[in-house]
């Protein structure tokens, strides 16, 4: 039986151009039997060694070049670039039997330790990065994949809280919330972060530097929505330093989980995210408003951060 393929979304792409591609390949039915993650990190079994050296091996090239791989207990995630030239054929059939010779190799070790039927699930996974956003994204993804694994599979670093006790939230107010709820009682005093959206680039790195000294003396507070605002959080998610309140625009459901570049805030123990309420409401300009005017009466009398200064 042919392998069902998964290129669909992009079957008209020009490879003549190039591609950087993420592709995801699985164990059947979900064998965990290449490692187990071990304080966010895989700790490979042998033959999950083997499928890490066989990555780097099989996806490097003169057509491919090998970004980033993790090997996962029952996944692989492969990050690559194909050279320009190859035309839309070429690039298909290269990535179709540069899979299989990695899947056969693999499963081939299989056997060799004592393991029957096939190992893998019927074809791969593959997306089309488009634009160097997409692509950081997808190595960004690969690298905290294992932090995110240990922590989806640990519920208790992810229960939902509700309603969340907290002389910081309005009596009467329901708000539930994850991750690391002990920073809504902080001992650092509270900034309320608002940054316009009518700020350059400049007044956002100038902002950044100013900021990046006194991250360990306060905790942020901030809907993070403008593109400002974004930026300071991917600051404070780096700082090991950094005590971050994440409030939602929108109650999200019990089933929440949060992006992976928040994992390792939250698994240290110095970021938490909540929501208001029960229902979703409409992101526009009044509930924004809404939003910063309770992230204000939260931080209460504590300064705020507006790109161009640095009250305090």
């Amino acid at each position: 039986m042919a392998e069902i393929r998964h290129y669909q979304r992009f079957k008209d792409y020009d490879y003549s151009r190039g591609a950087a591609l993420f592709i995801t390949v699985t164990t059947s039915p979900r064998r965990q039997i290449f490692g187990r993650v071990t304080n966010g990190k895989m700790a490979l079994s042998d033959l999950g060694q083997e499928a890490d050296t066989s990555i780097k091996r099989v996806f490097n090239s003169a057509a491919i070049t090998l970004h980033r791989h993790v090997v996962m207990p029952d996944h692989v995630h492969i990050s690559i670039y194909l050279r320009p030239g190859l035309d839309n054929p070429a690039a298909i059939a290269l990535l179709n039997r540069t899979v299989g010779k990695f899947k056969s190799w693999i499963n081939r070790c299989w056997w060799q330790h004592g393991g029957e039927g096939a190992l893998w699930q019927q074809g791969y996974h593959d997306w089309l990065c488009i634009g160097r956003e997409m692509i950081d994204s997808v190595q960004r993804y690969i690298d905290y994949n294992p932090l995110k694994w240990e922590l989806r599979n640990n519920r208790s670093l992810l229960r939902m809280v509700e309603p969340i006790n907290s002389p910081l939230l309005p009596a009467g107010e329901y708000w539930r919330g994850i991750g690391a709820l002990q920073v809504l009682n902080h001992e650092r005093e509270l900034v309320a972060l608002r940054i316009s959206r009518t700020n350059t680039p400049a007044q956002l790195s100038a902002l950044c530097a100013r900021m990046a000294p006194k991250i360990g003396q306060y905790a942020f507070i901030s809907g993070f929505i403008s593109a400002g605002e974004r930026q300071v959080l991917e600051l404070l998610l780096e700082s090991a330093d950094s005590q971050i309140i994440k409030v939602s625009p929108y109650a999200f459901p019990h089933d929440y989980n949060p992006p992976v570049t928040w994992m390792k805030a939250i698994d240290d123990g110095r970021m938490a995210v909540i929501a208001r309420g029960n229902s979703p409401e409409e992101l526009n300009r009044a509930s924004c408003l809404d939003l910063n005017a309770a992230i204000a009466r939260m931080a209460d009398k504590t300064a705020y951060y507006k790109a161009g200064s640095f009250l305090r």
